[in-house]
């Protein structure tokens, strides 16, 4: 931020998604507002997982998520996209 950025992005997934929930409101904690983060969950979750981590993470008003759904392991959570632009009208 003392750069001039004004957005960041973290990796998740690699972790229970419970501890990367903390990470997620440990960076918030930094930031000027909570739509200035994005998560990319380097494709660790399948469409199950996917959902579930989606739904938890709607809460904090992130600026984007990326890469939710396992490329290898099936369609990965095309619902999440959906979730996500149901987020941003409430």
């Amino acid at each position: 931020m003392d750069q001039g950025y004004t957005h960041v992005e973290i990796k998740i997934g690699a972790m229970p998604l419970a501890q990367d929930l903390k990470r997620i409101e440990a960076v918030l904690r930094l930031l000027p507002s909570e739509d200035h983060l994005a998560v990319d969950a380097m494709h660790a979750y399948d469409s199950r997982e996917s959902m579930g981590a989606a739904s938890a993470l709607v809460r904090y008003g992130l600026w984007w998520i990326e890469d939710f759904g396992d490329r290898f392991r099936g369609p990965g959570c095309a619902s999440c996209g959906i979730l996500w632009q149901h987020r941003s009208k409430e």
